[in-house]
């Protein structure tokens, strides 16, 4: 036993030392308000042949982006194993248009084409549209098709030249079935030409990767890690020029950061990581750091400013002009959209209804916002705003249940407990026709966890009560 905690001791100290790091601000938002409820729908009662009837949710995610200032393209999850269906809304015409089966759809930076996922199993590849004369074609030929889960076994970009597209991928394998890992794969596919280039294969997952402005670069994550039954988890965010094929290690981590998402700013400055500064052997609690792509002169390792404290963040992005970066934060049994100031590290809370945001995206001028959320009775809302999170309007929803069942009020509730040092939140699903000052049965269903452990909804909690 004590070889074992001497050995975790030491792993702990080597983990803290690959690179340092600095408090830019450390910025640590206030906690935030309990959310509003999310109110009961009367109708008839919940039976249990509806309840047997319920379809199954596809763990499909939700996606959404903006093709150009005015136009949003989208995914909602499925149900029943249906495939996901691309969705078009124009803000200037209010106009839907339906471009049939596909998902994850990534515009290319001139809006003129969509790269998107189409087809399961074997048959599932990369296709492109041609916005302006509506024509489709199958732009990737992976063997066995893009199996396994997004931005894990695969992943791609768009470059800015909208003419080329970089795809990561590595063949996915269970892990039970204790099969060697086939090698990850970085390949540069031509538009214009469907011309496959391989660029590198590397003996790690390839995760998050991402364009470096100003350069011929790319950036990346490389994971090795329990999957290689290595008995030490180790991550380095690298870059790879996509001309000479040169890789260079920006900064490792010696400890399993499974979700850094380097985000490059607009100019390539700097790239923001989510990492856990507290714990370097595995990511409990997210924070935002800054990395520079060029080592600091006089400076033996990376220097790692950090930018937040402790937030649970997740799907940085940068806004247009690079002042401010956009998050997701998890807190309680939501998660909402919050902006962060570079320059002053102080933090706004843009959303606040009773919604995990799973899917967000600034417009490329950045005074638009859209957003996917989810709440509990298991709806999936469409929602844009201006970038300051005002001027809320919905644009579609979509339901697992008939619109005629009703469904209980749903509160975000807080309580104190001796082993922790901040309130613990929840759901409380009140009973159906609910009166003030009766008494109830309290049925309490708890799920312990590490910190920075949520809630995750994937259709819906209990949805009504008799």
């Amino acid at each position: 036993m004590y070889k074992l905690f001497h050995k975790h001791v030491l792993f702990f100290l080597w983990a803290l030392i690959c690179f340092n790091e600095q408090n830019l601000y450390a910025a640590t938002s206030s906690i935030p308000s309990l959310t509003p409820p999310l109110n009961a729908r009367a109708g008839s009662p919940m039976t249990s042949d509806i309840l047997l009837q319920l379809p199954s949710i596809n763990t499909s995610p939700a996606e959404i982006s903006w093709i150009n200032n005015h136009k949003l393209i989208y995914v909602l999850p499925t149900k029943n194993n249906e495939q996901a269906k691309l969705r078009i809304y124009d803000l200037q015409s209010r106009e839907y248009s339906d471009w049939g089966p596909g998902s994850i759809p990534k515009p290319s930076p001139n809006g003129q084409w969509i790269a998107y996922l189409k087809g399961t199993g074997e048959d599932a590849q990369l296709w492109l549209r041609d916005n302006t004369r509506g024509v489709t074609t199958q732009l990737s030929q992976i063997s066995g098709g893009l199996s396994g889960p997004y931005k894990f076994s695969y992943d791609f970009i768009w470059l800015p030249d909208s003419k080329r597209i970089v795809l990561t991928y590595q063949p996915h394998t269970k892990p039970w079935e204790k099969k060697e890992r086939p090698k990850s794969k970085i390949i540069l596919i031509n538009r214009e030409t469907r011309r496959h280039q391989l660029l590198t294969e590397i003996d790690a997952s390839v995760l998050y990767p991402a364009w470096l402005p100003g350069t011929d670069r790319i950036v990346f994550v490389k994971e090795r890690g329990n999957y290689y039954d290595e008995e030490e988890d180790k991550e380095w965010v690298q870059s790879m020029n996509i001309l000479n094929y040169s890789i260079e290690t920006l900064v490792q981590f010696n400890g399993l950061q499974q979700f850094l998402q380097p985000t490059p700013s607009p100019t390539g400055a700097s790239i923001a990581l989510l990492y856990d500064a507290d714990n370097p052997i595995y990511s409990y609690m997210l924070s935002i750091g800054l990395l520079s792509p060029v080592q600091i002169t006089g400076s033996p390792k990376p220097v790692l400013n950090r930018l937040t404290r402790e937030m649970q963040l997740n799907l940085p992005s940068w806004s247009p002009k690079g002042q401010h970066l956009y998050a997701l934060r998890t807190y309680g049994a939501y998660s909402q959209i919050y902006r962060i100031n570079i320059n002053t590290g102080s933090v706004k809370q843009l959303t606040s209804d009773p919604l995990t945001i799973t899917t967000y995206a600034l417009s490329p001028n950045g005074k638009k916002l859209a957003w996917i959320g989810e709440d509990a009775h298991g709806n999936h809302e469409v929602t844009i705003a201006d970038s300051h999170g005002a001027q809320i309007k919905r644009l579609d929803k979509q339901s697992i249940l008939a619109s005629e069942v009703a469904l209980s009020e749903v509160r975000e509730i807080e309580w104190v407990t001796q082993d922790y040092p901040v309130r613990m939140r929840g759901l409380l699903v009140m009973p159906l026709h609910y009166k003030k000052g009766n008494k109830y049965p309290l049925i309490v269903d708890i799920h312990g966890g590490d910190a920075g452990d949520s809630i995750h909804l994937k259709g819906g909690v209990l949805v009504s009560t008799a």
